[in-house]
């Protein structure tokens, strides 16, 4: 596979998150996190070079359109939930409140995703929103929390093929090791059906197929899920660890 250079940035090693601008990929944010957690988030334009330092108020920011952006505004990096704002990055004067009370959020295709306090201290809500921010369903889970406070499952958003996977806890409960305490769950917002995958499982990253049928499993994606089967194989020749 062969392909052409556009554009390289040299930074300094640090923690460094992406967003890509799904309505024009000439723009991508980039945000650095340093060991003390202060942060910088940076507009990057592709094609001229150009990189741009915004005033965010939060590192936790992603497109919404061609020039629109969300970001969700903690008080401090240390609380649990913030508030959901919409921003212009034309006239960055007006900022407007989205969605109060937030965990985290995703955005794919046209649809927001929120994760949000359940109306039990012990459940989280995964709320499916339209691009208009009207929400059309909403899912139930327990939460589980660590010494950081609440713990987020893995969990991989694709909605042009109208799927959900995220792995889900049996209970809420403060986690130990994060192994073997979770079922892999698929939800399906549109017809507001929910299967379960598989079961006592590790929680560790995936991420779908395109057409939504399979989907790659595990910190090395050396695993493979058939969706439709749930089989789950080796993409490569795997050893079991020896003591």
């Amino acid at each position: 596979m062969t392909g052409e250079t556009m554009n390289t940035k040299e930074v300094a090693p640090q923690n460094i998150e992406f967003s890509w601008n799904k309505d024009d990929q000439n723009k991508m944010f980039l945000t650095t996190f340093d060991t003390d957690w202060n942060y910088q988030v940076f507009q990057w334009d592709i094609p001229s070079g150009s990189i741009v330092k915004l005033n965010t108020g939060s590192p936790f920011v992603s497109w919404y359109s061609d020039n629109l952006f969300v970001f969700n505004q903690k008080l401090s990096p240390q609380k649990d939930r913030g508030d959901l704002y919409l921003e212009d990055i034309r006239d960055k004067t007006i900022k407007s409140l989205v969605v109060a009370d937030v965990y985290q959020f995703a955005v794919s295709a046209n649809t927001l995703l929120t994760m949000e306090p359940g109306k039990a201290e012990k459940s989280m809500i995964y709320n499916f929103r339209t691009v208009g921010f009207q929400s059309y369903y909403e899912y139930e889970a327990p939460r589980v929390y660590d010494e950081l406070g609440t713990f987020f499952p893995f969990y991989d958003l694709n909605v042009e093929e109208e799927s959900f996977l995220t792995f889900e806890p049996y209970e809420s409960k403060k986690l130990k090791d994060h192994g073997g305490e979770f079922k892999l769950v698929k939800v399906d917002p549109k017809e507001k059906k929910t299967e379960t995958i598989l079961e006592l499982t590790n929680n560790e990253p995936i991420v779908t197929s395109p057409n939504g049928e399979y989907c790659l499993y595990g910190y090395l994606f050396d695993q493979i899920i058939d969706l439709e089967t749930k089989d789950i194989s080796y993409l490569i020749q795997h050893r079991d660890k020896m003591y």
